[in-house]
This record gives structure tokens, sequence and C-alpha cells, in this order.
């Protein structure tokens, strides 16, 4: 086993593989079907005619409504005497049909039996939502800002006087766009001047209707004085730095939990970081004290691992960086930080030289790999006793062949669970939803790498409670933990309400980190050549498990449920063993 520590992590799994092409040897040789789909998770459905959506007889103002069921797939299935094109090979169908205004009558008929819908199609309602409450009550979270004028705001109805009370003073707030009607959820906004301090909650004060409603402020809010450089902490892993204060705006940073900043400004949700960049001031923590963030470095280390090699900086403060990597080298700027000596590498095993450039706001390190060496990634962990400590994640080498993945780590996660069932299908919930199918794929790749000699770490298990969630961030997490070498999440697409939920097909695979781009491409290739399913594309994207510099990582949205062909496809047993086999074979085909 490489690279596990003693964490009780046994029920988590996320796995995230982009590989190279499928070995010839690897899938065709593959004879345990049996073994590998016999997950547990039950992902069946009736065979009889039934209709999932609607359960009843509805009324809707839509001109077109998503009628699904199940059926006897070896039977003709009609709607109004209409083969029903979309079916899925285990039953399931769907039909998108047209509305007249008034009542719609649907016999489905599927061989000898036959369901009747009634669908009332209304007119467009004339009347709008409304409202008697105030919500959005600002600060929704633990706000900070600089002593004078704060901006107050909620959501209330319109046509009502709402005001804000802190710190002592109560000021009116007005609506800020007028609404044809009363009643109508609209933003109401207003300023306050406040002097340095703390205060634990706002209190919203609604008149509406002749009824007063008070609702105080989830979040407290910290006033800073005016023109101080507040200290503050990342609160979590993996949080963006915005080149500017607009969220739309180029990634300029991941930040770990922990690092330490300086903060220069605040412009609306956003502080500007002295490194440079903006951040959410949600993901923020004031350090207690205001200490300096200059990180002063007293004396440095390498040591090696299991999985790679580590630098330690015995130094007092957690620095912000910038990093990257490339086949060539890892490039890692931490700011406020002094006293870095000569990096000697005669030791590495992985490098050949090391760089340093220091400016008057930062240090440059700069790690050149020997030839012939590669890196999976890096990670910078921040330790209790003010060291940073830098690991260099080298790729595990190939078992026998037998065991081909013998000293490799993979967490596997599949999307969802929990309370959490992700797209609901198109049974409507009335059979397996998104968690249940990612769950059985990613046991059924748990099964097949392990008979392939690899540690895997699941980060949801079947006996998650039903009240209970793992958290995004909690995944990532897991994955620095263990040291993976490889993440894997599974999920599976929907689109609503729409021709599209006939029309939508096919796999998608989304990554964050370059090092995962390669492997991303060749995952999606092997997964729809075993599958059969449309190649929609490979993307960059921003998702949250998908960032995290340790180790190649992705999210794979499989197929989509909203379909019925692909819904019944993704519930196969060939799904499950072909699934298992592509993501494996191409993580062997990766290191190779």
């Amino acid at each position: 086993m490489r690279k596990m520590k003693a964490l009780a992590l046994s029920g988590l799994v996320t796995l995230s593989l982009c590989m190279g092409t499928l070995p010839v040897s690897a899938a065709r040789s593959y004879q345990d079907k049996e073994s590998i789909t016999n997950t547990g998770v039950d992902l069946s459905t009736t065979q009889t005619l039934t209709v999932a959506k609607p359960s009843s007889a509805v009324s809707t103002t839509a001109a077109k409504y998503y009628i699904t069921g199940t059926s006897d797939p070896g039977k003709n299935l009609t709607v109004n005497g209409q083969a029903v094109e979309y079916r899925g090979q285990l039953g399931s169908w769907g039909v998108l049909v047209e509305l007249v205004l008034g009542r719609n009558v649907f016999t489905i008929r599927n061989g000898d039996v036959s369901q009747t819908v009634v669908i009332t199609r209304e007119k467009t309602a004339d009347t709008v939502v409304k409202t008697t409450k105030l919500t959005a009550a600002k600060p929704t979270y633990n706000d900070m800002t600089f002593a004078g004028e704060y901006t107050l705001r909620c959501t209330a109805p319109s046509g009502a006087r709402v005001t804000a009370t802190a710190a002592g003073q109560t000021v009116e707030l007005e609506q800020v766009a007028a609404t044809a009607e009363n009643g109508v959820p609209a933003v109401f906004r207003g300023t306050i001047q406040l002097e340095a301090g703390e205060i634990d909650s706002i209190t919203y004060t609604l008149t509406y209707q002749g009824a007063v409603s008070t609702v105080k402020s989830v979040g407290s809010l910290t006033v800073l004085e005016e023109g101080s450089q507040p200290t503050v902490a990342v609160n979590q892993h993996a949080s963006t730095v915005y080149e500017s204060d607009d969220m739309s705006s180029n990634f300029v940073a991941m930040l770990n939990a922990g690092a330490q900043d300086k903060v220069l400004t605040f412009s609306g949700d956003l502080a500007q970081l002295s490194m440079g960049g903006w951040i959410k001031k949600e993901f923020l923590d004031l350090v207690e004290g205001d200490p300096s963030v200059e990180n002063h470095i007293r004396s440095q280390s390498w040591s090696r691992g299991e999985g790679g090699e580590y630098l330690t900086l015995q130094g007092s403060v957690p620095s912000a960086f910038k990093g990257y990597m490339n086949s060539e080298k890892v490039v890692l700027r931490f700011y406020h930080m002094k006293g870095v000596g000569n990096l000697s590498v005669k030791d590495s095993s992985l490098f050949e030289k090391a760089r340093i450039s220091s400016s008057e706001d930062s240090v440059t390190l700069s790690f050149y790999l020997k030839e012939g060496k590669s890196l999976l990634g890096y990670d910078v962990r921040y330790e209790e006793d003010g060291s940073i400590r830098i690991f260099f994640n080298a790729p595990p080498e190939l078992g026998t062949e037998e065991r081909p993945l013998s000293n490799t780590t993979v967490v596997v996660d599949a999307g969802h669970g929990g309370f959490d069932p992700g797209a609901l299908g198109v049974l409507n919930g009335e059979g397996p939803v998104e968690n249940d199918i990612t769950m059985a794929h990613a046991i059924a790749l748990q099964k097949r790498l392990e008979s392939l000699g690899a540690t895997v770490v699941m980060s949801v298990t079947t006996d998650l409670p039903e009240d209970e969630k793992i958290v995004l961030h909690d995944r990532v997490d897991m994955t620095r933990q263990v040291e993976a070498d490889f993440f894997i999440s599974l999920h599976c697409n929907s689109v609503g309400g729409s021709a599209n939920d006939l029309k939508a097909k096919g796999t998608e695979v989304y990554y964050y980190e370059n090092i995962s781009r390669e492997l991303s491409q060749s995952v999606l290739s092997a997964l729809t050549e075993g599958t059969g399913r449309e190649l929609r594309g490979c993307y960059y994207s921003n998702y949250f498990v998908t960032r995290n510099s340790l180790c190649p990582g992705m999210l794979v949205e499989m197929g989509f449920i909203s379909s019925p062909e692909e819904y019944d496809s993704l519930r196969s047993e060939d799904s499950l063993f072909a699934t298992a086999n592509a993501v494996a074979d191409s993580i062997i085909d990766f290191l190779a």
C-alpha cells in the first residue's frame, strides 16, 4: 500500500482519471463481469406500464409537457396511437406532447395494457408570485468592512416599509425598483454610517399590510478602523482569487485553507488582497491580534516519502502563494516571504536544480525536473508550527502484470449522496436517481481498481445516513490527506422539462489543472468507446472538486439520466463494467 495514512476514510470515494488510450490487453481480457458489477446498489425498475410523470392529473400553463414512465420493453408502446420513439433498453420511456387550452387526454398503450393521463392546460396566469416575508437580510455571512458607510440590503414585499437597526441607529431602506403590484419580492437598500466595532447581527423590521415583523441577519459584522490593513486567513481550501472585483474575471490563484495575507480594500462581497487579486469575504477570517504577514524563513530541508518528496520551509506565517506546473518545472511564488537560502537539491531524485528569485513583496521558487522525471502534481500545506511543507507528488511505478496498480492510490467520488439525490432522472424520483447510479458505478470502479492492486478511497459510501452529506471541500481535503495519485468524480447529466430531455445525450469530462487535460481526454475517449455513448467533449472548468493541484482529477458526466435511452444504459451491467474498465485501463496506460 502506497501513501495511505491512518485516517478514518474507509467510506469515501472520489475518482478522477483521464488517461491514455485503452490498452489492447486490458479491457479485452477481463472475465469477471459478474463480480465487478455486483455492487449491492439496486438500479432496477418495474418493466410493466407505469406513468411516473405526471403521477396524477395535472394542470399547467405550459404549451408542452414531458410524459415519462416505465414499460415492457418487448412490447409496442404508443401514445394516442403514435409509436413512442424515445425508449430505453430496460423499458423507460419519454414523450413530449403538445397541449391545447383545456383538457388533454393521452392514452398510453403497452401491448394489451393501457393507462390514461389527463393534463389541463390553463391560460397563462396574469398574477405573479408574491410574498409577505423579509429574507436575505445582509450580512448573510460573517462580514467585515471599514468604518464609514455600509450598505444594507434585503428582499421584502414591494410596497412595504423596511428599516434596519445596527449600533444603536435605525435607518429606512428604499425599494430599488418599482413593481406593477404590491407584494412582489423586491430588493430594498439603504446605507448607514458605522464606527469601528463588533456587531453581532443587524435587525430588519418589516411593516406590511398592518403587520410588523423583525428578522435578524444570519451573519455578524466587524467594522474595522478606516485605513487599516487587517490580516486575514483563508477558511476554505481551493478558494478562488479573481483578477478584479468582478467574479467573471480571470482566476489568478487558488488559495489553500490557512493562507494569510493583508486586506487592502473591499468591494461588495469581495476583498482585495495585498498579493494581488480579489477573494470572497465569506472565505476569510480575521486573524486575532492583526499579526504581520512577513514570513522570515529560518531554515529549509528536503525529505523523501513513499509517494514523493517534501520541502519544508521553517518560518512563522502561512504565506499565500501562486503556483503552476508544467512538464519541465514547478514554480511557486510566495508573498511576503524572506530569508530563503540556497535550495540545494543534491538529495532529490526528482529535481536537477532549483532557483530563487526575490522581489520586494515575494520570493519565487522554481524547481526543474531531471530528465526522464515527471510529477502528478504538488501540494502546499501549512503546519501548526508555522512551517510550510511542499509535497511533490511523484507518479507511482507500475507493479506486476497481474497487479499493475499496486503502488497507486485513487480517490473515487460518487457524486451527491446522503440527503442530496442529485438529478431525479426520467422517472422523476420514482426509480433510481443520480446518487444511486453514481454509487453503483463508483463501487464497480473500486472493485476493478482493487483487482488491479490499487488502494481506493471512497468519498461516499452506501451507509451514509440520508440526513447527511459529504460537502465538496471534504472530498478535496480527503484527496490531500491520503496523498492520492488520481481523483475521479462520477456524475450523471440532466436537462429539464423540454424537448432537450429527449435529445441531450452523451458523455462529458471536466478538468481544471493542466496535468488533468490529457488524462481527461483519454478517459472520455475510452469511456465513450466502451459504452457506445456520444462523445460530447472534454472541457476546462472551475468545478470545486477539480480544483486540486495535488494530482490529476476530473468530473465525469457519464450520461444524461433525463434521456430514456441513457437512463436505462446507465442502469445496466454493461455500463458498470465498461466504465470501470475504461477508467482503470486509462490509468494504467497513463502511468505506462
